[in-house]
């Protein structure tokens, strides 16, 4: 279902953050949205400048993934939350492809 490879990551992250600016679009007045942005945002930007993510940082700092599970069940969008949840402290262990 999921690679877990740099690219696959990286094509998941830039995803969910678009589907996540139309949700905050289409429904401005949930501001859950803006708190799944606002941290995929981080990580992206903490990737993109090759710093390590942490398991523990990730579960402490991040909640976007427990937000997804509790809200968005099966949908696409819940799991590629999820996905990258439970990846992104991997990262940079990752392979490219």
């Amino acid at each position: 279902m999921y690679q877990e490879n740099k690219k696959n990551h990286k094509r998941i992250l830039n995803v969910s953050i678009e589907d996540t600016k139309k949700m905050i679009e289409k429904f401005p007045e949930i501001t859950i949205y803006k708190v799944i942005y606002d941290q995929l945002q981080s990580i992206k930007e903490r990737i993109n400048n090759n710093e390590v993510l942490t398991q523990e940082e990730i579960f402490n700092k991040y909640n976007f993934g427990a937000i997804a599970a509790k809200n968005f069940d099966e949908s696409d969008y819940g799991n590629n939350l999820m996905f990258l949840y439970g990846l992104s402290y991997k990262y940079l262990n990752l392979p490219d492809n």
